[in-house]
């Protein structure tokens, strides 16, 4: 005579397979573990457990039916990758399309303005320039070499003064 659905899952013998079937499971859980381990992986949720095939394998929680079991071998981290752009890249790309770009910026009203050439520098202008900040830097080197003296002479009066007392 068949059971009904409840009286089933009441039997020994019901209980006895869904037991076998979860430890089966775990069983399976195990052996992934392991194998993961031997061939080297961390399970740190960067690479979580996957087959063979190379498919992320998740488990049922026995206990719980129809919700994956909630380990730490399950969960997946993925980095944090962020591509930066400078004002050129983005012009080119989402700018107004008199500069270059496609008009698809919602931004366009900022971009508007072209931006500012830098002026040439001609070579006598730059050489001026080379001159000045020399003259610059020899003056600096002269203020640091006043100021060690002027350290060390303290440092000896404050030796003489130290033996004085």
């Amino acid at each position: 005579m068949p059971y009904r659905y409840s009286k089933a899952r009441t039997s020994d013998y019901y209980k006895n397979v869904q037991d076998a079937d979860e430890q089966k499971l775990l069983k399976s859980l195990e052996e992934e573990k392991k194998r993961a381990a031997i061939s080297g992986s961390a399970l740190d949720a960067t690479d979580p457990l996957r087959d063979e095939n190379g498919y992320l394998l998740s488990y049922e929680d026995p206990k719980n039916k129809g919700n994956s079991m909630e380990k730490e071998h399950q969960y997946v981290r993925l980095p944090v990758v962020q591509k930066s752009s400078n004002k050129e890249t983005f012009i080119k790309f989402f700018g107004p399309e008199e500069l270059g770009g496609n008009g698809a910026s919602m931004f366009n009203e900022l971009l508007s303005e072209i931006p500012p050439e830098e002026p040439e520098v001609t070579a006598p202008e730059l050489e001026g320039m080379r001159i000045e900040l020399q003259a610059k830097i020899d003056a600096q080197d002269e203020l640091n070499i006043t100021l060690d003296e002027t350290i060390t002479e303290l440092q000896e009066e404050l030796a003489k003064v130290a033996e004085g007392d």
